[in-house]
C-alpha cells in the first residue's frame, strides 16, 4: 500500500507539474480548462461562506449555482474536445467534497442533524476511495457517485431558499433522497473496491 507521501510524490505532482506546463503555454492552456473549471470549486467555501453570514440570501444562492454549474461544465467540455486528463479525474472528487462542504456549513444551524449526517456519509465515501486508491485500486467515479453529488448540490442550494413555501416542501425530499443515494454510493464504492483487491 502506498502511502500518502508516495502517493503525492508518484501521481500529483507530475500531474500539476505537466498542467503548469500547458498554462505557462498559449498553444496548450486550452487543454487545462476542464481543471480549472474544477480547481475553482476549491474557492467555493472561502467565498460562499462568508457570503451567507454578511449578504442576502439571493447573491448567494447565485454564487453557489455558478460553482455547482462548473461541476457540470468540466466533464462536458473534457468528453467533448477530448480533453480528459488524470489530474481532472484526481482532483473532481476532492474539489466535489470541499463543494459540498461550502455549501452545508452556511446551513448547519437551520437543518442541523441532516448535514450532520450528509457531512459524515461523504467524509466515509472519501475516506474509501481515498485507502482505495492508496492501495492501488483506482477508484473512479460511477453513475451512482454522480447522481448522489449532483443531488447534494440540489439540497444544498435549495436549503438557501428555505423561506419560498414551495422549496422549503421539496427540501425534505430531497434531503431522504440525498442520504438514500450516499448510502447506496458508499456500498457501491467498498464493493468495487473489495472485489479489485480479490482480483490482485
Amino acid at each position: 500500500m502506498k502511502t500518502i507521501k508516495q502517493e503525492w510524490k508518484e501521481e500529483w505532482l507530475p500531474e500539476f507539474q505537466n498542467a503548469f506546463s500547458d498554462l505557462k503555454c498559449k498553444k496548450t492552456f486550452y487543454k487545462q480548462i476542464p481543471n480549472l473549471l474544477t480547481a475553482s470549486r476549491l474557492l467555493s467555501p472561502i467565498i460562499i461562506i462568508p457570503l451567507a453570514l454578511v449578504t442576502n440570501i439571493t447573491i448567494t444562492f447565485i454564487v453557489a449555482a455558478f460553482f455547482a454549474l462548473t461541476d457540470a461544465l468540466d466533464g462536458f467540455i473534457a468528453r467533448k474536445y477530448n480533453l480528459q486528463s488524470k489530474l481532472g479525474k484526481m482532483l473532481d472528487p476532492f474539489t466535489d467534497k470541499l463543494f459540498a462542504l461550502g455549501l452545508l456549513i452556511p446551513n448547519i444551524t437551520q437543518f442541523v442533524i441532516p448535514i450532520i449526517i450528509m457531512l459524515i456519509l461523504e467524509a466515509i465515501i472519501a475516506m474509501i476511495n481515498c485507502a482505495s486508491k492508496l492501495k492501488g485500486n483506482e477508484p473512479v467515479s460511477n453513475m451512482l457517485g454522480k447522481t448522489k453529488t449532483t443531488f447534494l448540490s440540489m439540497t444544498s442550494i435549495s436549503m438557501y431558499l428555505s423561506n419560498i413555501s414551495w422549496i422549503k416542501t421539496c427540501i425534505p425530499i430531497l434531503i431522504i433522497t440525498t442520504l438514500f443515494l450516499q448510502i447506496a454510493a458508499i456500498i457501491s464504492y467498498k464493493k468495487i473496491d473489495l472485489e479489485k483487491d480479490r482480483l490482485k
